[in-house]
Order: structure tokens, then C-alpha cells, then sequence
């Protein structure tokens, strides 16, 4: 199958100093699940080999706890010409000193990004004023940051109830900071915006699990649908996993379509007319149309006589992903 993926994401671990009630991977402080130093070194020098992919992100868990590890995992990044990006809960961020020194050190190593979650959740285990010394600490150094809002309800966010966030978000964003709104993966009604809409991860943005398995997705879910898995790195190469993917009109269907459309039109035959009540998180939506082997045939039957359709979108889809990131590294 033809992929142009423009970023990995290396989940490093399942640990995390947070333990956050709708956590997509379940972390917490008890997981031990971690990719070895010696696995992610692996992983970054087989992401260099293949051209399209300009952006390693770490994650998690949390990522920081890999320690000096992580710098230089960020210096190797560096030095195959690759950008970098650290999502992290910024637990780290303890004083302003504290927190200066460690993303200075990260940013000397090459750090192009970091990427800070905030929410009620993570601020059960994470200080306000931990935020404010980490976004302090990186406008001093002069470092890209994005905020990552947890937003439960699509269109009601409930971080802004809480004040103290509220405020922080907008300090954030008047100090230059990008803010992003990420629907947590929740079974609550998400209808107050539409989630229909391409998948713009599916192909685009690559997952390393800590079972050294590599997704051909990012989304919240990925890692409890099997279907999603390429195989494992440790006894293929990430570019033969890619290359030796087959043609799977589904996925193409998920990329141009997105789950919703696809479970609409096979539920009710068109779009329009159910299209203002679904109310499914579009990865819910990816993982029951795998999950479900009745709706998973209908759905094999539907993209037959749209076969032309998927193929042309996809096409043109990747081809102007591909245009799009390569015009950002300008």
C-alpha cells in the first residue's frame, strides 16, 4: 500500500506520573511498559531512511522520565535532519530554574517542539503553577510550544468551569503559545460538533507502541485495534513494513471518508440523513467498524462501487499532505 507518512510518534513508555481516568493508553505510574534506549535509537535511525517522515514525536506515558536519555534521543533526531517534538504532562517543571535548565538542555540537543497537556485530569497530578513555569521557561528560550487542552465534550469544553485553567490557557496564548482542543477518547455525546470528517492520521502519522509494534495510525484507539498493526520491529524494518503493505481500500476509505461517513451511509444508506445525530468520537468510530464483524462486511459490500472514488481521493489526499509538510519545512 502507498503511504507518504510525514511523522512517527514513539510511544517510549506506558509509565507516567499522571493517572488520568480516560487516558487513551491507560498509563500510570504502575505501567512499566518501555522501549529500550537501544529500540528507540533503532527506530529513529530507521525513520531517517525513509523521506517523507520529517518529524519524530516522543510521547507516552511521559516521556521525561527516560531522562538524559531523552536529550540525546532528541541530539540523534537532530542529527539525521529530523524535527522533534515532546508531548509532555510538564510534571518536570517544579521551578522556574529547574524547568529552564532541562529544556534548555533539550533545546542545545535540537528540540524544535513542546507540547504541554493540560486539563481537570492532568491537573490532579500536575500543579497550575508547574504550567506557568514550564511556558515562562520556554518562551525565555525562545522554544515553539503548544498547549494541549483535554476537551471532554466536542464543542463544551469543561476546562474553561475551572478558572485557575481558564487562565492559564489565556496566558499561555498571549505569550505566543499555540492552543489545541484534543476530544478525549469518552463515551459522552460528541454531537455539539460534527465528527464527520476525513482521517487525516491514518497513513499520515505512524505509532511505535512499547511492544515495539508500529501503527499505521495515532488515534486514541489505535493500539486496541489490531487491525491498525503493521507488524513489529523486531524482525522487520520499518521501511520493508510500509512497503509491504497491501492495497486495503478500508483504510483508503477511513482516509478520504472517515469512520463516521463510512458507519452512516452503511446504516442508513445516506449521510444526509442521519449526518446531525452521530455522536461518536471518530476513533470509537474506526474501532467499531473492525470490531464488528456484521458491520465490517456491509462495509466491505459499500466501498465496492466506490472503489474509482476512494482510490482518485486518496490519491489526491496524499499528494497534497505530502506538498503541505514539505512546504512547512521552509
Amino acid at each position: 500500500m502507498f503511504f507518504l507518512p510525514s511523522m512517527l510518534s514513539i510511544v517510549t513508555t506506558y509509565q507516567c506520573t499522571a493517572s488520568c481516568d480516560a487516558c487513551c493508553f491507560k498509563c500510570n505510574p504502575l505501567r512499566k511498559e518501555t522501549l529500550s534506549s537501544s529500540q528507540i535509537r533503532n527506530v529513529i535511525e530507521q525513520t531517517a531512511d525513509i523521506p517523507s517522515i520529517k518529524t519524530i514525536v516522543f510521547t507516552g506515558g511521559e516521556c521525561f522520565l527516560l531522562g538524559k536519555d531523552l536529550v540525546d534521543f532528541v541530539e540523534l533526531c537532530s542529527s539525521k535532519y529530523l524535527r522533534s517534538r515532546i508531548v509532555s504532562n510538564g510534571y518536570w517543571a517544579t521551578s522556574i530554574s529547574s524547568s529552564y535548565n532541562r529544556l534548555a538542555e533539550l533545546c542545545e540537543a535540537g528540540l524544535d517542539e513542546l507540547n504541554i497537556s493540560v486539563g481537570e485530569e492532568h491537573q490532579k497530578y500536575v500543579k497550575i503553577e508547574y504550567l506557568y513555569n514550564a511556558v515562562n521557561s520556554a518562551c525565555a528560550i525562545g522554544l515553539r510550544t503548544a498547549i494541549n487542552v483535554e476537551t471532554r465534550y466536542t464543542g463544551c469544553n469543561s476546562i474553561y468551569a475551572n478558572s485557575d485553567l481558564k487562565q492559564f490557557v489565556e496566558y499561555a496564548a498571549l505569550n505566543g503559545c499555540y492552543i489545541s482542543h484534543g476530544l478525549w477518547n469518552e463515551e459522552e455525546n460528541c454531537s455539539q460538533i460534527s465528527t464527520i470528517q476525513p482521517c487525516f492520521h491514518m497513513g499520515q502519522a505512524l505509532t511505535v507502541s512499547p511492544d515495539y509494534k508500529v501503527k499505521i495510525c495515532c488515534g486514541l484507539t489505535v493500539m486496541e485495534n489490531d487491525n491498525l498493526c503493521l507488524g513489529s520491529l523486531t524482525n522487520r524494518t520499518l521501511k520493508n513494513l510500509l512497503v509491504d503493505e497491501p492495497e486495503d481500500l478500508l483504510k483508503m476509505a477511513i482516509k478520504v471518508y472517515g469512520p463516521a461517513k463510512i458507519l452512516i451511509d452503511t446504516e442508513t444508506g445516506s449521510s444526509e440523513m442521519s449526518i446531525g445525530n452521530y455522536s461518536k468520537h471518530p476513533c470509537k468510530g474506526c474501532l467499531e467498524i473492525y470490531d464488528k464483524v456484521s458491520n465490517y462486511k456491509a462495509i466491505e459490500q459499500y466501498i465496492i462501487g466506490r472503489e474509482f472514488d476512494i482510490i482518485q481521493k486518496y490519491k489526491t489526499t496524499i499528494i497534497k499532505e505530502f506538498i503541505e509538510t514539505n512546504e512547512s519545512m521552509l
